[in-house]
């Protein structure tokens, strides 16, 4: 939870209320089970970077900070990260 609400202009085109819903009043699960699958601007650019040595960085989207990046571990391929994203 915080205080402030998230930024403006969301990457990938994320849905700026479902984003602050998430990080800024949520108190339970992240976004409903699926719903990553429909935002394409990110599901074109998360198959885009399925190869290999290639990653795929998140952000905070209230503070803009860098969070993690994605496939970074040699031994974690896409298709596992898909998986346990589903």
């Amino acid at each position: 939870t915080t205080e402030r609400p998230v930024q403006e202009d969301l990457r990938w085109a994320v849905d700026r209320q479902v984003a602050d819903n998430i990080c800024s009043f949520n108190r339970h699960n992240a976004e409903r089970r699926g719903y990553w699958q429909t935002v394409q601007p990110f599901v074109k650019e998360a198959y885009s970077v399925g190869e290999p040595n290639a990653t795929l960085n998140f952000y905070d989207s209230v503070t803009g900070k860098p969070l993690f990046a994605a496939l970074q571990d040699p031994d974690r391929t896409w298709g596992p990260f898909l998986f346990q994203t589903e």
